[in-house]
C-alpha cells in the first residue's frame, strides 16, 4: 500500500520516483564524510543522500538507527513564510498571487533564509 500511494504521489507531482533519485549520490552512514555520530550510536545499515556539497548531518549521544533509513541532506536553506520546506510543491503556488503588495515570487526574494544542518539530539530511535 505505501508503494502504491508513493507512486500516485510522484504522478501528482509530475515527476518519476526513480527518474528523480538518478544522479544523487548515496552513501553508507559510516562511510559518509560529512556525518558526525555521537558517543554509543550506531546504525544497521542506514543511508545519506547528499544534495549539497556542503550539507552536515550531526548525530547525538546512545542513538539507535534501523536499516534502509534514508537521510536526505541538502543545502539547509530553507524559507520559513512557506506551509512546508518540501521543495517539490513549489512550482504548484501560483507566482503571480499577491502577499500584502508584492506578488509571491517578489516575497520569496526578500526573506532571508536559514542555513543550518541536520540534527538528531541524545537518545533518539529512528526506524521499525
Amino acid at each position: 500500500m505505501r508503494h502504491f500511494l508513493r507512486k500516485i504521489a510522484w504522478i501528482f507531482l509530475g515527476k518519476g520516483y526513480f527518474d528523480f533519485l538518478k544522479g544523487q549520490h548515496k552513501t553508507y552512514l559510516h562511510q559518509a564524510k560529512n556525518v558526525a555520530m555521537g558517543y554509543k550510536s550506531y546504525h544497521n545499515g542506514a543511508f545519506v543522500w547528499q544534495w549539497h556539497q556542503n550539507s552536515q548531518l550531526e548525530i547525538g549521544k546512545y542513538c539507535s538507527i534501523a536499516n534502509d533509513v534514508h537521510f536526505i541532506l541538502d543545502s539547509g536553506h530553507h524559507t520559513l513564510s512557506e506551509v512546508t520546506s518540501f521543495p517539490h510543491f513549489n512550482h504548484l503556488v501560483d507566482k503571480d498571487l499577491l502577499i500584502g503588495n508584492q506578488t509571491q515570487s517578489d516575497f520569496r526574494k526578500n526573506i532571508k533564509t536559514e542555513e543550518s544542518k541536520t540534527i538528531i539530539g541524545n537518545a533518539v530511535w529512528i526506524g521499525m
